[in-house]
């Protein structure tokens, strides 16, 4: 089952939280925050809207694969 995200949680509370528990939620919530600026990066590089959408896959695939290495900060 999902659990939601009520409480404010900071992005490196978020990432510890998938890294550890893979909780799903704390990682669609690191998306929904950080998903439309990597999306207007990624537009803005890329003229093709298929590179677009596989750069920005890649870019939470990568995150995702490497949560308990990489080090957020605020």
């Amino acid at each position: 089952m999902r659990e939601l995200i009520t409480e404010p949680i900071s992005d490196a509370g978020l990432l510890d939280r998938f890294a550890s528990q893979r909780d799903e939620a704390a990682f669609g919530e690191l998306v929904k925050r950080h998903g439309p600026q990597v999306l207007k990066v990624c537009r803005r590089g890329l003229p093709n809207e298929h590179d677009v959408e596989d750069v920005f896959q890649a870019t939470f695939f990568v995150l995702a694969h490497k949560a308990a290495a990489v080090s957020w900060n605020e």
